[in-house]
């Protein structure tokens, strides 16, 4: 990405869609790959794990490098004037959302998880929509890209009390990303430990918070004893976590405000 930039943001833009939109091409001969070409699959266009144990990939980097150019190459568009900026916007996330339409209606290229049809009509909806994200396919590009694009066009009307929370993660991607990790392990520890559940079984998640090893074997045994919470608690424990995230990220925001240490763009 480092190198692309200076191909400039319009060639950029047509790299990431070319590359989001031929990934499958590249997927589809390396499913049964054999030997050392599993690891060249692993790291570059398919997740799945390392060999011994190592570990874990779940971001690829070519696919996603695609979405990154798509965010690059795009971003002068949000430089126009309002008028303009808004009709474009509109036009961009409308089509993309017709594309992943007419894509995942084909029900092949687009996923390589096809979609069946059930006895009712919410179920095909859902099937409709499951469409996969590690790696990212191009139905997943164009409707969340598409989806995100519209929303934006709401929260640019927004009250500057709601949208500057959103304002604060956009301008501290990274550090916000990484932050919610933590914070979301510790919140579950804290949850899990005042419900009864004993330490033993969150030492694996107490070592991922601080980025020490990966959460091997800690998992099953929680599901095990009826670890988790209905849908109405998962929206609770993401309204919770962002709520606790956003103080340290609009400290962060302050912080790349006042200094100019080129390290901290990238964050």
């Amino acid at each position: 990405m480092a190198a692309l930039v200076w191909i400039g943001p319009r060639l950029v833009l047509v790299v990431g869609g070319a590359i989001v939109l031929l990934a499958p091409v590249a997927i589809l001969p390396l499913l049964h790959a054999p030997g050392a070409l599993v690891l060249l699959r692993t790291f570059t266009v398919l997740p799945g794990p390392l060999p011994g144990g190592m570990g874990i990939v779940l971001y690829p980097f070519v696919p996603w490098l695609g979405v990154m150019c798509l965010g690059f190459g795009y971003g002068h568009v949000f430089r126009l004037p309002a008028s303009v900026r808004a009709r474009t916007i509109a036009l961009t996330g409308a089509g993309s959302l017709v594309i992943f339409a007419v894509l995942r209606g084909l029900n092949g290229y687009g996923d390589l998880s096809p979609w069946k049809t059930w006895p009712d009509a919410t179920r095909d909806i859902e099937s409709f929509l499951n469409v996969t994200k590690y790696p990212p396919s191009p139905d997943y590009v164009l409707v969340t890209l598409g989806i995100s694009l519209l929303i934006f066009l709401v929260i640019e009307r927004l009250p500057e009390m709601v949208s500057r929370p959103l304002t604060t993660f956009g301008r501290t991607p990274l550090f916000t990303y990484i932050a919610h990790f933590l914070v979301l392990h510790c919140l579950q520890i804290a949850v899990g430990l005042s419900l009864g559940y004993p330490l033993r079984i969150f030492q694996n998640y107490v070592a991922t918070a601080v980025g020490v090893m990966f959460a091997s074997g800690s998992l099953p045994e929680v599901v095990r004893l009826g670890w988790g919470f209905p849908l109405w608690g998962t929206y609770l424990v993401w309204l919770t976590v962002v709520a606790l995230v956003y103080p340290l990220s609009r400290w962060f925001e302050r912080v790349k405000q006042s200094r100019q240490d080129r390290w901290l763009r990238y964050l």
